[in-house]
Protein backbone atom coordinates (compact mmCIF):
# COMPACT_ATOMS: atom_id res chain seq x y z
CA UNK A 1 0.00 0.00 0.00
CA UNK A 2 2.93 2.42 0.55
CA UNK A 3 4.57 2.34 -2.83
CA UNK A 4 1.03 4.04 -4.80
CA UNK A 5 -0.61 5.88 -1.56
CA UNK A 6 0.45 8.83 -2.58
CA UNK A 7 -1.75 7.80 -6.32
CA UNK A 8 -4.81 8.07 -4.08
CA UNK A 9 -4.32 11.78 -3.14
CA UNK A 10 -5.71 12.73 -6.79
CA UNK A 11 -8.50 10.95 -6.93
CA UNK A 12 -9.80 12.55 -3.16
CA UNK A 13 -13.20 14.18 -3.22
CA UNK A 14 -13.39 17.70 -1.81
CA UNK A 15 -14.52 18.47 1.66
CA UNK A 16 -17.97 19.05 2.07
CA UNK A 17 -19.82 21.47 5.04
CA UNK A 18 -20.92 17.76 6.63
CA UNK A 19 -18.85 14.91 7.02
CA UNK A 20 -18.20 11.13 8.60
CA UNK A 21 -15.43 9.46 10.21
CA UNK A 22 -15.01 5.92 10.94
CA UNK A 23 -12.21 2.87 10.98
CA UNK A 24 -12.91 -0.11 9.59
CA UNK A 25 -10.97 -3.33 10.17
CA UNK A 26 -9.04 -5.17 7.81
CA UNK A 27 -9.72 -9.12 8.02
CA UNK A 28 -7.95 -11.81 6.68
CA UNK A 29 -8.40 -15.41 6.47
CA UNK A 30 -5.29 -17.15 7.83
CA UNK A 31 -4.30 -19.97 5.62
CA UNK A 32 -5.59 -22.78 8.04
CA UNK A 33 -9.22 -21.43 8.20
CA UNK A 34 -9.29 -19.95 4.49
CA UNK A 35 -12.60 -21.73 2.64
CA UNK A 36 -12.16 -23.67 -0.25
CA UNK A 37 -14.24 -21.30 -2.56
CA UNK A 38 -16.21 -18.00 -1.78
CA UNK A 39 -19.31 -19.84 -1.37
CA UNK A 40 -18.64 -21.30 1.55
CA UNK A 41 -17.45 -18.08 3.58
CA UNK A 42 -20.98 -17.54 4.55
CA UNK A 43 -20.96 -20.98 5.92
CA UNK A 44 -18.05 -20.10 7.99
CA UNK A 45 -18.97 -21.12 11.56
CA UNK A 46 -19.42 -18.23 14.00
CA UNK A 47 -17.34 -19.52 16.47
CA UNK A 48 -14.30 -19.36 14.15
CA UNK A 49 -13.83 -15.39 13.49
CA UNK A 50 -11.63 -13.94 10.95
CA UNK A 51 -8.40 -12.24 11.83
CA UNK A 52 -8.10 -8.97 12.05
CA UNK A 53 -4.92 -7.70 10.66
CA UNK A 54 -5.19 -3.62 10.00
CA UNK A 55 -7.74 -0.85 10.40
CA UNK A 56 -8.59 1.47 7.61
CA UNK A 57 -9.73 4.81 8.67
CA UNK A 58 -12.70 6.63 6.15
CA UNK A 59 -13.14 10.26 6.13
CA UNK A 60 -16.29 10.74 4.25
CA UNK A 61 -17.65 14.11 2.88
CA UNK A 62 -21.85 14.08 3.07
CA UNK A 63 -22.10 12.42 -0.20
CA UNK A 64 -20.44 9.57 0.57
CA UNK A 65 -16.77 10.40 -1.28
CA UNK A 66 -13.43 10.02 0.45
CA UNK A 67 -11.80 13.31 1.28
CA UNK A 68 -9.05 11.61 3.30
CA UNK A 69 -7.82 7.96 4.29
CA UNK A 70 -5.70 6.44 6.56
CA UNK A 71 -4.62 2.50 7.92
CA UNK A 72 -3.09 1.39 10.64
CA UNK A 73 -2.30 -2.11 12.21
CA UNK A 74 -5.53 -3.71 14.01
CA UNK A 75 -4.31 -3.09 17.33
CA UNK A 76 -4.53 1.03 17.09
CA UNK A 77 -6.91 3.31 19.02
CA UNK A 78 -9.48 5.70 16.88
CA UNK A 79 -7.95 8.58 18.27
CA UNK A 80 -5.09 8.08 16.21
CA UNK A 81 -6.63 9.50 13.23
CA UNK A 82 -7.59 12.50 14.51
CA UNK A 83 -5.05 14.08 12.26
CA UNK A 84 -7.53 13.23 9.60
CA UNK A 85 -10.08 15.62 11.42
CA UNK A 86 -7.65 18.03 11.82
CA UNK A 87 -6.52 18.42 8.01
CA UNK A 88 -10.20 19.30 7.30
CA UNK A 89 -10.74 21.99 10.84
CA UNK A 90 -12.52 25.06 9.92
CA UNK A 91 -13.71 23.27 6.44
CA UNK A 92 -15.84 20.31 7.58
CA UNK A 93 -18.09 19.49 10.57
CA UNK A 94 -16.99 15.96 10.87
CA UNK A 95 -19.43 14.10 12.87
CA UNK A 96 -17.51 10.22 14.86
CA UNK A 97 -18.36 8.27 17.06
CA UNK A 98 -16.14 8.49 20.97
CA UNK A 99 -13.73 6.31 19.63
CA UNK A 100 -12.07 9.34 18.54
CA UNK A 101 -12.31 11.47 21.64
CA UNK A 102 -9.13 11.46 23.75
CA UNK A 103 -7.55 12.54 26.83
CA UNK A 104 -5.65 15.36 25.22
CA UNK A 105 -8.95 16.58 24.06
CA UNK A 106 -10.94 16.63 20.34
CA UNK A 107 -10.58 18.63 17.10
CA UNK A 108 -12.81 21.22 17.63
CA UNK A 109 -15.06 19.95 14.84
Amino acid sequence: MKTHQDWTQVFLAAPTVLGVIDTYGIELFTHARRPESPADWSQRPLESPLDCRGKLCLLLNQWGLIVGWACATANAADNTFQWLIQQVDGRMIVLSDTGFHAAEGIPAT
